[in-house]
């Protein structure tokens, strides 16, 4: 089976991370273009082979389906959903993901965005804004 454990202060990039990708949907085209295209020239230069058209594709992709996917930064064999949780009142955004083996997620992306939707309204409904 596939064990991932995470340090705590775990980072990742905001291109090519389904929590970036859910992150950048909420940005106009402009400002994810040069997100990308500073990060793709200081982090990831030759390591994805993404350039600013496929991120801004993508981003777009992600708008319209309300969730995102990990490009080609997920760890191997796994697989992210991520949104951001539009009705959740903050000045910071928060992004719910849910991961797994590649193979149990693929296929089922839509499904898993409309599980976290629902758990997040119910919790947030009940602990309040």
């Amino acid at each position: 089976g596939l064990k991932i454990a995470f340090d705590e202060g775990l980072k990742t990039p905001v291109v090519g991370s389904a929590a970036g990708g859910a992150l950048m949907a909420t940005l106009p085209d402009h400002e994810v273009i040069e997100l990308a295209r500073r990060t793709i020239k200081g982090q990831l230069a030759g390591s994805t082979g993404l350039n600013s058209n496929d991120v801004l594709d993508a981003v777009r992709s992600f708008r319209k389906k309300g969730y995102s996917v990990g490009l080609k930064t997920d760890l191997p064999n796994s697989r992210t959903v991520a949104m951001v949780l539009p009705f959740y009142r903050s000045d910071v955004p928060l992004i719910l993901g849910v991961g797994g083996p590649k193979g149990g997620v693929r296929g089922h992306e839509t499904e898993i965005a409309a599980l976290i939707r629902r758990l997040a309204r119910e919790h947030l409904r009940v602990a309040g804004p």
